[in-house]
């Protein structure tokens, strides 16, 4: 499958998860989930990562970003 027809969800948003996360943006994937400890955030239009990013390496958490469908704590367990 083209990336540009792949979608992603990324469970953990630090080093690891947020450098994944960027590169399937970079590549074309729609980032559709994200989350880390103080919950989730989905977008099924896709997460613009990169403002993200900032937020998180500021401190932030997932939730403050403010373009989402959905915020939950259980995202990856239960539907939004």
């Amino acid at each position: 499958m083209a990336s540009n027809q792949s979608t992603v969800a990324v469970q953990g948003f630090w080093v690891v998860g947020s450098s994944a996360a960027r590169t399937m943006f970079d590549v074309g994937a729609t980032v559709i989930a994200i989350s880390d400890v103080e919950g989730a955030i989905v977008n099924t239009k896709g997460i613009d990562v990169p403002p993200l990013q900032k937020i998180v390496s500021d401190g932030g958490s997932v939730s403050e970003y403010k373009d989402f469908d959905c915020l939950s704590i259980v995202w990856i367990t239960n539907r939004c």
